[in-house]
């Protein structure tokens, strides 16, 4: 069983099942397959402001939490447009096209063979909207809880983070964050769990291999890491 600071980027994490007795999942872009509609929702947003549209590969270069230093580096002017104008006009846009999306393939697969588990959400997504995405995809019920944030600022989960932790007793020393983002990563590293990032949501490879966590191509390849 590894010690702490033994992790590489190019190093296999090394867990056995008692290892683990919590696992707090990202949504967006680790359990939900989102990033096309993310990229096109904020194009219809550029396209409309008179900014150059975006695709996926600088979508994934770019995109970062807080969200807002995202929509400065896309060009908006948030002296000219308040950024909870455009974040609202953005997450409402994004969930009217929620039925574009789909669970990541081996989603609900991981959460059932790793079910003697206690699994969490920790979500920039505001808590409402979460709450009616878990539902929707029928997946709710799997989860012990489920935080996200009071507004559609997506500012960072460190807080909540830190309540999930405290409320629900969860060892520290026990939990695995498992996302897609370099947040992700920030938010393991200040919570004091570990990490594992799956390469297939809204950063780059390259960005997640910068860091000194492990990462995998896709959830098929999570059981066989920590389970």
């Amino acid at each position: 069983m590894r010690q702490k600071g033994e992790w590489g980027n190019k190093v296999v994490l090394e867990a056995t099942i008692s290892k683990y007795e919590s696992i707090i999942w990202d949504w967006n872009g680790t359990l939900l397959d989102d990033v096309s509609l993310a990229i096109s929702v904020m194009n219809n947003l550029l396209s409309e402001h008179g900014h150059t549209e975006i695709d996926k590969n600088v979508y994934a270069t770019l995109f970062e939490f807080p969200v807002q230093r995202y929509y400065e580096r896309l060009g908006f002017d948030l002296t000219a447009n308040r950024f909870s104008d455009l974040s609202d006009r953005f997450c409402a846009d994004f969930e009217a096209g929620l039925q574009a999306t789909q669970l990541f393939p081996g989603a609900t697969e991981i959460l059932s063979q790793l079910n003697h588990l206690n699994h969490f959400v920790l979500s920039n997504t505001e808590q409402s909207a979460l709450d009616r995405m878990l539902t929707t995809f029928a997946i709710k019920h799997r989860f012990t809880a489920v935080y996200g944030l009071s507004d559609n600022h997506a500012a960072g989960k460190v807080g909540i983070g830190i309540d999930l932790l405290a409320t629900h007793q969860v060892n520290p020393d026990q939990a695995i964050l498992i996302g897609d983002t370099t947040h992700d990563a920030e938010v393991a590293k200040a919570l004091g769990v570990d990490c594992l990032l799956v390469a297939t949501g809204h950063n780059s490879r390259a960005r997640l291999e910068a860091l000194d966590v492990p990462v995998v191509g896709s959830l098929d390849e999570v059981y066989s890491v920590i389970g």
